[in-house]
């Protein structure tokens, strides 16, 4: 039984739908929003470029990976950190390194939506953090999802254990967890 209001479950292979409920329905996608950040990341980002924090992304709530105002960080870095700790910090930062602010990223993350036929999505940050008008549904999120592990660096990255982040004006360096349970509860 599940007991998810909304599911579905998909053959990479071949995209063909196995189960389903409410696969349509739209529901607030919360972190699996970054999934969508990190694809717009690393297909338009140069991942050696360094970015300086922003008070925006430094002040962002929820999940973190301690930025700080004024700070300089590899893009890789900030990926990693916003995909292995769920840092919407860091997702800010990606953001605004990549395209300028968040809402011209939040703009190519919804172009790629439409382009990848998740047409029931509609992106209005890049952490997933609560916003109107911010939802996709299950099916749309399999599709999204089923793109980016195809990217054999976002597969990589979703795998990865631990990871250390390493600041680029130096001294300051963390170990991050992945924050996925299955990596830790199940082998392989």
């Amino acid at each position: 039984e599940v007991c998810a209001r909304a599911a579905v479950l998909v053959e990479v292979s071949s995209g063909a739908v196995l189960y389903a409920k409410n696969a349509e329905e739209r529901r607030a996608p919360a972190s699996t929003t970054k999934i969508m950040t990190a694809i717009v990341a690393l297909e338009k980002g140069n991942l050696n470029k360094v970015v300086k924090i922003s008070r925006r992304a430094a002040l962002t709530g929820g999940s973190s990976i301690w930025l700080k105002s004024g700070q300089r960080m590899a893009l890789k870095e900030l990926i990693e950190g916003m995909m292995l700790r769920s840092g919407n910090d860091g997702s800010v930062a990606v953001a605004e390194g990549i395209a300028g602010s968040v809402e011209n990223f939040v703009r190519l993350m919804n172009l790629k939506a439409k382009e990848l036929g998740a047409l029931n999505t509609n992106f209005r940050n890049t952490h997933g953090l609560r916003a109107p008008s911010h939802y996709t549904t299950a099916l749309d999120l399999a599709l999204i999802t089923r793109y980016a592990l195809a990217d054999r660096r976002f597969a990589k990255l979703v795998k990865t254990k631990t990871a250390r982040l390493k600041w680029a004006d130096g001294g300051k360096e963390v170990e991050i967890r992945n924050t996925n349970r299955l990596l830790w509860a199940m082998q392989g």
